[in-house]
């Protein structure tokens, strides 16, 4: 079967994000959880912080309640510095199980329309990454479809660290009105 690889890779990511969900795992990641962090662990708060991101990210919590949490415990710029690295971490991180898991299991697929797309990107890798960035930050499908693309790393981390400071800015400059609305 041509796509082994690409079924078996959304079943275990699928099957994480069911477990994490199922267990209670994501319902632990809220915005005062993750603000305690960084009362809790003093100088080791910025790694627990990269850590939990990461994981966040692997099953799925969105990247703004990270943000959120570290500006309102922290401040706008240090919450600004400590979130970029950890999304660029977390998105290299994800990138490698991902691409570890399912190779370029996109250059598989049989259809006209899905190798139209990947011929575009093989065009323009970093500009593509980098508008995927500015509109969906971390969003993991996004990390994970680039992964599978078949996409060179350099091109991708490149991507990332260019593309993903202006939307973490610009969510930086407006969280804390943003959560006052919705808190």
């Amino acid at each position: 079967m041509k796509n082994l690889r690409l079924i078996l890779t959304i079943v275990l990511v699928l099957s994480v994000v069911t477990i994490a969900e199922v267990s209670g795992l994501r319902s632990q990641f809220t915005i005062e959880s993750l603000k305690s962090i960084f009362a809790q662990y003093g100088v080791w708060s910025w790694i627990v912080y990269i850590l939990l991101f990461t994981l966040g990210n692997l099953i799925q919590i969105p990247g703004w309640i990270f943000l959120a949490a570290c500006i309102l415990a922290i401040g706008k710029l240090q919450g600004f510095i400590l979130t970029l690295i950890a999304a660029i971490i977390s998105a290299v991180v994800g990138f490698f199980i991902i691409r570890f898991l399912g190779k370029d299991a996109f250059r598989k697929i049989p259809y006209q329309w899905v190798q139209k797309i990947l011929s575009k990107m093989d065009q323009y890798p970093i500009r593509t990454n980098i508008i995927l960035r500015l509109v969906f930050q971390t969003v993991p499908p996004v990390n994970y479809t680039l992964a599978l693309s078949g996409v060179a790393f350099k091109d991708y981390f490149l991507g990332a660290i260019i593309g993903l400071p202006i939307p973490i800015m610009i969510y930086a400059l407006f969280i804390e009105q943003i959560t006052k609305r919705l808190i």
